[in-house]
């Protein structure tokens, strides 16, 4: 897999061979944080990723959270 979202504080297999962005992607509702991985052909898209990243983060959260939570910006 070129890129990948794991959970901040989640083992990861040793020679992993993926790059980790140094932002990490947060969840608008709940702050759990996630981390962008990717490997080194995908780097020159990572400024496209990231966004898709956090609105993935933000929908797949926003079932587990609430209704009365307001939406974010």
């Amino acid at each position: 897999m070129a890129v990948q979202l794991i959970k901040t504080g989640a083992r990861v297999a040793l020679g992993h061979p993926l790059r980790v962005h140094p932002d990490k992607i947060l969840c608008d509702y709940c702050d759990q944080g996630y981390e962008f991985h990717y490997t080194p052909g995908e780097e020159h898209r990572v400024k496209e990723w990231l966004p898709k990243a956090k609105a993935a983060v933000n929908s797949s959260h926003a079932n587990d959270h609430p209704p009365s939570l307001p939406l974010p910006n």
